[in-house]
């Protein structure tokens, strides 16, 4: 009874069969048999097959043979084959095809008797549908040339479109019985679904669409040898939405996301996502105190200080660093805090005021000079700067805008902000994404670019992947910091590029020149994938929702605001 129900509920509304097709329900179905095989074949020929993007259903059937009576078959050709050579040579007739059969049973035989090979009856099908006759046919014409082009010779099995049907079905019935006999070598190139972008990893997000066959890549990147990536592409080239997409996508999978935003690209995400928008500019109340410990060891803040000391003063010499160095003490000590004794780390760090006070009562002649630089950081341009850390998150997804942030203090600030969401973050061992946009302003400084480096090599033991961001690909390439990010990334976006650093990109990644012609022609999304060792072409795609909350299209973002302005007036017109 129960049987009864479940073909009722499967079976068709209409079935009906013709000579070359069959119809089931609107569809129509052909099925196409594979009759002759190539001579030799290499590992995933058929892949191709899977790769045409097609609507296909492909079936094998493969049934063991046994090796005893195919040794007597074997033996029997191989007798014949001897005999109708002999019988075309006393002919005069020279016999190219038979020699080939020959030398090839005669390999099958000897893999066969050492054990190296089985043999299995196997039958191939590929079902064609369509939703008219027409479709069909060219959809079919599609098929046999991709067929003819591997080498295998398809056939429309007439009249037996229901003995198609049936062998297509997964009920493990070969109803069309063509049968052909395969070593096992030969079957498993034969095998169809050799792509390794089939492969998902269990908590994997999907990164990207490869261009190639359409067959999603979904991966975790904390399960690589190294958790990091780098998206490389032009302005334009859709780097914003291919970040924020995968952001949001890895933030639905349980991730928490941070993000230093200097172009306040990140907002509007944050804000869909309930998230947590912490704005660093000279009017906000949020900002970072340079000297705050933030948890690290104090020797290890004093060598942090130094390399923000250079990003202040980019031109800034030994002698006068070294000056800094000691007034940094100074104030330390001055607030009570000690390099040896971690019991005093908790008290009230100084400021910038503390750092020109104790610059002031040094006796160096470079101290006037490093005071009339240090004022604009207290009484100056830069005073915002002159105040205690004032920073809280909660949130999972937390964006820190520094757009307002006047453009020469922006390094200093990604820094500041970067140190402090590293130190923050070694306390939490849950999954956590920090991402750093225009990540060419820390690269260009040497030593914004070290901590860059320490970074990206010790995250990993703290359940952190660094996402770095940026279009300046010199900056990368001809850096010995962005080299060695390069090495510790496992995940690389190589998004449209310009020809002017093609060649150098190529040299560093080891592309091919068809790799080289899709970053110099790809369209906006468009790329090449790394991950470890794998590479392949890839699409930036989203959903409409998703393409709804992360576009950065201006005339699709004015469009919005002016149908959210229509909304108002029209409810205001209304009450």
């Amino acid at each position: 009874m129960t049987q009864e129900i479940l073909q009722k509920i499967v079976a068709p509304d209409e079935l009906l069969f013709r000579p070359d097709h069959a119809k089931m329900n609107d569809q129509l179905n052909r099925v196409l048999m594979a009759v002759g095989y190539p001579r030799q074949v290499s590992e995933g020929f058929m892949d191709r097959i899977i790769r045409s993007k097609s609507d296909f259903d492909i079936a094998m059937h493969i049934t063991p043979s046994s090796i005893d009576s195919m040794l007597v078959s074997l033996n029997r050709l191989l007798k014949k084959l001897n005999a109708d050579k002999y019988s075309a040579e006393k002919k005069g007739v020279y016999t190219p095809s038979i020699d080939l059969l020959i030398n090839d049973t005669r390999k099958i035989l000897e893999e066969i008797q050492a054990g190296n090979e089985k043999l299995f009856k196997t039958s191939f099908y590929l079902n064609v549908k369509a939703f008219d006759k027409k479709k069909l046919d060219s959809a079919t014409r599609q098929a046999e040339s991709i067929l003819n082009s591997l080498m295998i010779v398809p056939k429309k099995p007439a009249f037996r479109m229901k003995e198609g049907l049936q062998s297509m079905m997964p009920l493990a019935q070969d109803k069309l019985k063509q049968q052909r006999t395969l070593t096992t070598s030969a079957l498993s190139a034969c095998f169809p679904f050799t792509s390794s972008f089939l492969e998902t990893d269990k908590n994997g997000v999907m990164l990207a669409t490869n261009l190639s066959n359409g067959i999603p890549i979904i991966r975790d990147v904390f399960k690589l040898t190294n958790p990091n990536s780098l998206v490389l592409g032009t302005s334009g080239s859709g780097k914003s939405f291919c970040c924020k997409l995968i952001f949001l996508r890895a933030f639905m999978a349980g991730s928490r996301i941070f993000v230093v935003d200097p172009q306040a690209e990140y907002l509007d995400l944050t804000k869909e996502l309930e998230g947590e928008i912490i704005e660093i500019s000279k009017e906000s109340k949020s900002i970072i105190n340079l000297f705050d410990l933030m948890g690290q060891n104090f020797d290890d803040k004093r060598l942090s200080l130094l390399s923000a000391y250079k990003i202040m003063f980019p031109k800034i010499d030994n002698l006068s660093l070294s000056l800094l160095d000691k007034a940094t003490t100074i104030a330390y000590l001055n607030c009570g805090i000690k390099s040896k004794e971690p019991e005093t780390w908790k008290n009230k760090p100084p400021i910038m005021k503390d750092l020109l006070n104790a610059v002031k009562e040094c006796e160096e002649k470079e101290a006037k000079v490093l005071s009339a630089q240090l004022e604009q950081y207290v009484s100056g341009s830069y005073a915002f700067l002159n105040k205690r850390t004032n920073i809280d998150f909660e949130k999972n997804f937390t964006c820190f805008d520094i757009q307002k942030m006047p453009t020469a203090i922006k390094p200093l600030m990604s820094y500041l902000v970067l140190e402090y969401l590293y130190s923050t973050m070694q306390k939490d061992r849950s999954r956590k994404i920090l991402a750093v946009d225009e990540a060419w302003s820390l690269l260009s400084h040497s030593d914004s670019s070290d901590y860059l480096f320490k970074i990206v090599k010790t995250c990993r033991k703290f359940n952190m992947s660094l996402f770095l961001i940026t279009q300046e690909v010199n900056d990368v390439l001809n850096n010995e910091t962005g080299k060695s990010v390069l090495a510790n990334t496992s995940c690389k976006y190589l998004l449209k590029q310009d020809a002017s650093v093609i060649d150098d990109l190529s040299k560093a990644m080891g592309l091919t020149d068809g790799e080289r012609g899709i970053l110099l022609s790809s369209k906006v999304g468009e790329g090449i994938m790394i991950i470890d060792s794998e590479r392949f072409p890839v699409k930036i795609i989203a959903s409409p929702r998703e393409t709804e909350l992360i576009t950065t299209n201006a005339d699709e973002l004015n469009r919005r605001e002016n149908e959210g302005q229509d909304r108002c007036k029209k409810r205001r017109s209304k009450s």
